[in-house]
């Protein structure tokens, strides 16, 4: 078994962990010698290794078919239907009908909104909605 220096990104502390790493699991634990954390992680972080494992996780992309039903679909051909439909909608309904919706870890991460915006306006988004505002973004 081997240790390694890790964090969690779940929410805007991004705790320490370590990752205990064998050759069949990972085990997550609070890196108690962390100058900032000391040994805090709360148990989002270190239970994500049961997030990861849980048999219903999805792993592949999934393409509804019907009212409750869906295939499995190859990654590029979902990239594509993904990247198709926001231009698709507006050209449909109008710019005002496409938007974005900025939580966290995002809304404490200033490149990562940064860029996110830029997206949005590449895309023709008009409007952008989190959980404290909502903002105009052209």
């Amino acid at each position: 078994m081997r240790r390694v220096h890790t964090f969690c990104g779940i929410c805007e502390p991004h705790c320490a962990l370590l990752a205990e790493v064998d050759d069949d699991r990972i085990r997550l634990l609070p890196d108690r010698r962390h100058p900032v954390h000391r040994g805090f992680a709360c148990h989002k972080g270190l239970k994500f290794t049961e997030v990861h494992e849980d048999p219903d996780r999805l792993n592949h992309p999934r393409r509804r078919t019907g009212a409750g039903t869906f295939e499995s679909i190859a990654w590029p051909e979902a990239l594509g239907d993904i990247a198709e439909r926001p231009s698709m909608l507006s050209a449909t309904h109008g710019p005002e009908s496409v938007g974005v919706c900025f939580g966290n870890p995002l809304g404490f991460n200033s490149t990562g909104r940064d860029t996110a915006r830029e997206f949005a306006r590449a895309l023709g988004v008009r409007y952008a909605f989190g959980s404290d505002t909502q903002v105009r973004c052209t």
